[in-house]
């Protein structure tokens, strides 16, 4: 059954959006698959280490949710998290800036090391984020509407982000020096964040039900034995997140093996943002009106096809390389979209921070993929790596299509 829409629906939609929109922003001028993975390249000269570094961003997403689930679950409103996480976040990016400025030229290795450190901390609190964010989005947004929201943040927010991927091409190719480059694209994403905190200031939290575990851990197990289309949800999930071992490194196979130039990751950028625009309002649509395990297969495919036409499209015109960064936008952000929005609704609405904790800290392993991938590719080459993630994304595809079919509904009207 469907609740009826909150008369905050309208104001909390935008809220979401305003957040969603200016977090994609951000993104752009970070790119963990292509900004944050070339700086360190460029700091380190090690695709191990840009590999550590995507690790490190699931890491962070991981760790605290099992322990701070239950503290959250207490609590009937929890936007204080929310605002914290992204408060956090931005400042993160801010010290960043300052000190690439200010000491990149002379200490490098220093600022390898500080890099690491803060963006550690900057994923801690995306993980606490992370957990939080799904039980105040499924109390705010009603189903036949989640879709909608994605797709509307996808879009608007990859508008902005064909500007922020020119500027970002402008800044990398311009005469500057190369730690001036890169601290004015950490000082822009710090920005993004700030503004998208506004979005998160403005929410109109509906009330939850508090619900304390005595036994939280207990109930944990019983979850994982009992819940037989969550685990092979988890399972799908895993499967499909593999394209995370390539996410790295597409841009670090361009600049090693095509030899295309640097300034080209401007153009990475901007298309993989056209991924999320063209895809994303189709994919919320999808999901709204049919249902979100269609959208993970969907995804599935994407994921399967991109390290195929990695190693065909070269074959015609090295830049017609290009190309795989539209599917590399669609399954970055389609795959959050798929299964977050499955999760919120195949999980009790009040244990959807638990279910969010335990699907992640089961997909611990995946922490490791960006790392296998970084150990592969100097033993056994690009080939066969990208062989191996096509392999196992189509199979996440097939299982999506088994799990069950939680629900179809109409979209639901917005009032105010």
């Amino acid at each position: 059954m469907i609740a009826e829409p909150s008369p905050n629906l309208r104001r909390n939609f935008n809220a979401f959006l305003l957040h969603g929109v200016f977090l994609t922003v951000a993104g752009v001028f970070s790119q963990i698959t292509t900004i944050q993975s070339s700086f360190v390249f460029a700091l380190t000269g090690s695709s191990l280490l840009a590999g550590v570094l995507f690790a490190a961003n699931r890491i962070g997403t991981i760790v605290p949710q099992l322990f701070l689930a239950p503290i959250i679950q207490k609590r009937r409103y929890k936007k204080l998290f929310l605002i914290a996480a992204v408060l956090i976040r931005g400042a993160s990016w801010l010290l960043i800036a300052a000190i690439t400025f200010a000491f990149g030229g002379s200490h490098p290795a220093a600022i390898a090391v500080a890099f690491f450190a803060i963006t550690l901390i900057f994923f801690l609190a995306g993980g606490m984020g992370d957990v939080t964010y799904y039980d105040v989005f499924a109390k705010s947004i009603p189903q036949g509407m989640r879709g909608k929201l994605f797709g509307w943040r996808f879009f608007l927010g990859g508008v902005l982000s064909i500007g922020a991927g020119y500027w970002t091409k402008r800044i990398l190719g311009s005469s500057q020096n190369f730690f001036g480059q890169y601290s004015l694209l950490f000082l822009l994403t710090a920005v993004s964040l700030f503004i998208a905190f506004f979005g998160f200031y403005r929410l109109q939290e509906p009330a939850g039900e508090a619900r304390a575990e005595s036994r939280y851990f207990r109930r944990v197990l019983a979850v994982i034995k009992s819940d037989r289309n969550f685990v092979r949800f988890i399972i799908a999930e895993f499967l499909l997140s593999a394209s995370m071992i390539l996410f790295p490194f597409y841009v670090i196979y361009a600049r090693e093996v095509l030899a295309l130039p640097v300034n080209i990751i401007g153009l990475f950028v901007t298309l993989q943002v056209i991924g999320e625009i063209a895809t994303g309002p189709l994919l919320g649509w999808i999901g709204d009106r049919v249902n979100f395990r269609l959208v993970m297969a969907i995804v599935g495919g994407a994921s399967f096809l991109t390290p195929v036409l990695a190693v065909v499209l070269p074959m015609l015109h090295p830049y017609a390389y290009s190309a795989i960064f539209i599917l590399v936008g669609m399954t970055f952000k389609g795959i959050v979209l798929g299964t977050s929005n499955y999760l919120m609704e195949a999980a009790p609405a009040q244990e959807i921070p638990t279910y969010v904790a335990i699907k992640n800290t089961l997909l611990m392993p995946t922490i490791a993929f960006p790392i296998f991938g970084g150990l592969i590719i100097p033993l056994l080459g690009y080939n066969l790596l990208f062989a191996l993630v096509a392999v196992m994304t189509l199979a996440g595809a097939l299982l999506s299509l088994r799990l069950v079919c939680v629900r179809k509904v109409k979209p639901l009207p917005m009032r105010e």
